[in-house]
């Protein structure tokens, strides 16, 4: 069966402002990069920590490649990082609650302080959910 009603990507031109940020959590330090559409809406995330090849790390990198793949397919930044927020599991700290919640943080105060309208959606296509 296949989906008539499948989500279309816009993807990132070959050359892309970003913006890199490092965080520290309990210990841990975490490089988090978002780059952006020529419009200043957020289209991808990267994300570093520890040592590549441990799980940590590739888990976090999935869900950097996940959240890229939601941005670009026209879902508004806001409504990926409130199901990411506030999530409670090591590690974490005064800060933020977990290594997934300083990764949402971050990329929200990323996209505040370039000025992106993150509960809008960049797409043409309205995407329901």
């Amino acid at each position: 069966m296949t989906d008539k009603s499948a989500l279309s990507r816009v993807k990132m031109s070959e050359q892309r402002a970003g913006d890199t940020r490092k965080v520290g959590i309990a210990g841990w330090e975490l490089y988090i990069t978002v780059n952006y559409f020529e419009n200043d809406q957020p289209g991808e995330v990267f994300v570093s920590v520890g040592k590549n090849g441990t799980t940590v790390s590739g888990l976090m990198q999935t869900i950097a490649i996940q959240f890229s793949m939601l941005l670009q397919a026209g879902v508004p930044c806001n409504r990926i990082t409130d199901n990411m927020r506030h999530h409670k599991f090591e590690p974490k700290d005064e800060n933020f609650d977990s290594i997934v919640d300083a990764l949402a943080s971050t990329v929200l105060q990323s996209c505040s302080d370039r000025g992106s309208q993150i509960e809008l959606d960049h797409s043409l296509k309205e995407v329901q959910w």
